[in-house]
């Protein structure tokens, strides 16, 4: 009944877990999970004085703008291979944009070996940097995770603190900008797109034609986004500092 709501409630329902059906025990709420609640409180509130019914969900529509991403995780130890995460937008075949990031050391020793994470980096790449071109549109976002595919219309990923943290950012943008995403799967390497961004994944298999399908970098990206993938703390408002940084940039542009 209300799709926006399926965003709030890994803290919730993780902190619930912690009781493991023990009625006597007792634990300090967690922060995360009163913010939460205030959330809840809100929608509860709203609903009181009526909304409307969301549709149902609906196919993937025919006309919508696609975006590929690719992810390396960490470089193998002893290389000096540069890993990272691309993501390319492409219309008729022939790219119109593309950014690249690499993974800063603190951000692979936090993830380790969580692939779910790093690819879905990849996908907030162009929602975040393109924020404005975006609005209204109908979105896919291809990727070749499958456990991303699946985790998106739950909002969150069982068991990951982190990528459910990138899913609410990927989520509470989608209602901010608005517009619509899907994610479908995309076998690794499968198309032109494909290609290109697993090997702008990683310098060693970068080519000089690749670097020309790159439109924008690290530095089109929000500054709490940047210092977020610096040190990926367990921030669940990390959705609501993008979009600070990004109102911050729209007033100063304004005035």
């Amino acid at each position: 009944m209300c799709p926006f709501a399926k965003g709030f409630r890994w803290p919730i329902l993780n902190f619930m877990k912690q009781f493991a059906g023990e009625e006597e025990l007792v634990l300090a709420i967690p922060t995360n999970v009163k913010d939460d609640m205030k959330i809840w409180a809100a929608m509860a509130s709203a609903a009181g004085k009526g909304l409307p019914i969301a549709p149902p969900p609906t196919p993937l529509p025919v006309m919508h703008i696609s975006f590929t991403s690719d992810a390396a995780g960490r470089r193998p130890p002893g290389s000096d291979d540069n890993t990272g995460v691309a993501s390319l937008g492409t219309n008729n075949s022939k790219s119109w944009f593309g950014q690249r990031i690499f993974w800063k050391p603190q951000f692979t020793w936090a993830v380790q070996n969580n692939s779910a994470v790093y690819e879905m980096v990849g996908l907030l790449l162009p929602i975040i940097t393109l924020h404005k071109k975006l609005q209204y549109q109908e979105i896919v976002l291809y990727v070749d995770n499958e456990a991303i595919v699946w985790s998106w219309p739950k909002r969150r990923m069982k068991n990951d603190t982190l990528a459910s943290i990138v899913l609410r950012a990927l989520h509470i943008m989608e209602a901010y900008i608005p517009c619509k995403i899907y994610v479908e799967h995309l076998t690794r390497r499968s198309n032109k797109a494909a290609k290109i961004t697993d090997n702008l994944s990683r310098t060693s298999t970068t080519s000089s034609s690749n670097l020309l399908h790159l439109t924008h970098g690290e530095d089109n990206l929000p500054p709490s986004f940047r210092k977020w993938l610096s040190n990926p703390t367990e921030n669940w408002n990390l959705a609501i500092n993008i979009i600070n940084d990004i109102e911050t940039r729209t007033n100063k542009h304004n005035t």
